[in-house]
């Protein structure tokens, strides 16, 4: 399940506008059913210059997904999640 949307630093004002469409009359119906909320780093305990491990992480203990455009321009983000996600998901035995 996901509970919302956490704006990374470098695309806030892209997301605020999208999130502000989606509660116009066209699209409100939709948005609503999607039951989400719009994050900012501030609201979920994140520093603007948090890494992008901590990032990750913090969207995965909130269940958030994270918009972003790569602020750091790391390939080595992928690498990190990777990582993680497949220690965190692996069948069980």
């Amino acid at each position: 399940m996901v509970n919302g949307i956490l704006a990374d630093v470098n695309t806030r004002g892209l997301v605020e506008v999208l999130v502000r469409e989606m509660q116009t009359p066209t699209w409100v119906e939709f948005w609503q059913y999607l039951g989400l909320a719009l994050f900012h780093f501030e609201d979920v305990g994140l520093e603007e210059a948090a890494t992008d491990l901590e990032i990750w992480q913090k969207c995965q203990e909130r269940q958030l997904i994270l918009i972003t455009d790569n602020r750091n321009k790391n390939p080595r983000i992928n690498n990190s999640v990777n990582d993680n996600w497949m220690s965190s998901h692996q069948p069980e035995a």
